[in-house]
């Protein structure tokens, strides 16, 4: 079996990572920030709501996603939504100010 080049080995490694990269990788509040902000609550019924969702891909953005708040304290409030389509819905702790209820 030939053995493959350093190079082509690195062609494969950055085609790798630029494919990751197109998908958004969410930046939530992080957990121990929420525990500071009050007691959890868990939604009896998921609420419909419009979220700005920080997310990284090559850079840092904000998307503007339709979701399902799930749980919530005072400050932050864990979103359910889908950020890729296709892709499985993530659960995302972010400010209370970031939802709008449809």
């Amino acid at each position: 079996m030939a053995k493959r080049s350093n190079h082509m080995q690195e062609v494969d490694t950055n085609r790798m990572i630029k494919r990751v990269e197109r998908y958004p990788r969410p930046n939530p509040v992080p957990d121990d920030v929420v525990a500071m902000t009050g007691s959890r609550q868990d939604a009896a019924d998921p609420v419909p709501v419009d979220a700005l969702i920080p997310v990284t891909y090559q850079y840092s953005d904000v998307l503007q996603v339709q979701g399902e708040v799930v749980a919530w304290t005072p400050r932050a409030v864990l979103v359910k939504a889908v950020l890729q389509p296709g892709h499985s819905p993530s659960f995302v702790w972010v400010w209370a100010n970031a939802v709008k209820r449809r």
